[in-house]
């Protein structure tokens, strides 16, 4: 899309109670963006000041090499376009080819045990030889060690951030997320610059588990954002994957709630069992195809 198209939809998003929801509703495609924009100028809706904050953003991106992916655009991911509410521009710094891959998300709390992050990081490994890209959300604990199984076998990850990309949260994980940059594929829907806050790391979940094609919950406990990450992950449909309990990857008392009254859950305990649940999930759509 054109910078002048772009500028409007961040002008838009600027506008306080337009959100994608909102600006989806009144945007059908880019051909109508020119009539609404120009439409709530004269209202007043937008102003001046959206405008110039909108222009400064594309500033930035430009600086940093990040670049600006709108819901219309040819490469913006097909699997989030299948979301309730998708975001309507998405942040990059990297591989975008990686948006439309197939992947799978790799998630869990942040205060997990060593354990649990060992078992996290081999199973990305395993997976990166399988040929997947590994999706997570860049945070300590389970998200970082995924990121960094992936890179240390030379494949490719993706790294969703709640935060702006020229404002890495979790600092402490800022070099890795720089080497995804350059290997791999950071992204987000806050503009370069924007701090992290509550709701923008809850929203960065819906990308993370939206952007795979299945979801791996590591661990879990009974409070906090992997049980956030879990119902998103539900209401996309995704197939969620998790350790068997026997394996006693903590904290897993999420994990032992969740299994009681979800009977879709597949336990796993090591790659091969992802890959013959995949594997014959191929095989019935090829029959399905015949019937």
């Amino acid at each position: 899309m054109e910078d002048e198209k772009i500028i409007k939809l961040i002008s838009l998003k600027e506008v306080k109670g337009y959100g994608n929801k909102k600006v989806l509703e009144i945007v059908s495609n880019y051909k109508n963006l020119d009539t609404v924009f120009l439409s709530l100028l004269n209202k007043g809706v937008i102003r001046k000041e959206h405008v110039e904050k909108a222009k400064e953003i594309m500033k930035q991106c430009k600086n940093s090499e990040i670049e600006i992916i709108t819901y219309f655009d040819k490469k913006y991911p097909q699997k989030l376009k299948q979301m309730n509410i998708p975001p309507i521009l998405l942040f990059a710094k990297g591989d975008t080819s990686l948006l439309n891959k197939i992947s799978i998300s790799i998630v869990g709390t942040r205060k997990s045990s060593q354990k649990s992050i060992e078992w996290a990081y081999n199973m990305s490994k395993k997976l990166s030889e399988e040929g997947y890209i590994v999706v997570s959300g860049g945070a300590i604990g389970i998200d970082i060690s995924a990121h960094k199984g992936i890179l240390n076998s030379k494949g490719k990850t993706i790294c969703v951030l709640g935060s702006g990309i020229n404002n890495i949260y979790p600092k402490e994980n800022e070099k890795t997320i720089n080497i995804i940059m350059k290997e791999g594929l950071v992204i987000s829907e806050c503009p370069p610059k924007n701090n992290p806050n509550e709701f923008s790391l809850l929203e960065r979940n819906r990308i993370t588990s939206g952007l795979g094609d299945n979801i791996i919950i590591v661990s879990m406990d009974t409070k906090g954002g992997t049980i956030s990450q879990y119902k998103t992950a539900r209401i996309q449909k995704k197939k969620i994957f998790c350790p068997h309990p026997s394996l006693n990857l903590e904290p897993n008392e999420g994990i032992k709630k969740i299994l009681a009254t979800d009977n879709n859950i597949k336990l796993i305990k090591d790659i091969h069992e992802i890959k013959n649940y995949l594997l014959s999930r191929n095989n019935q759509k090829i029959l399905e195809n015949f019937v």
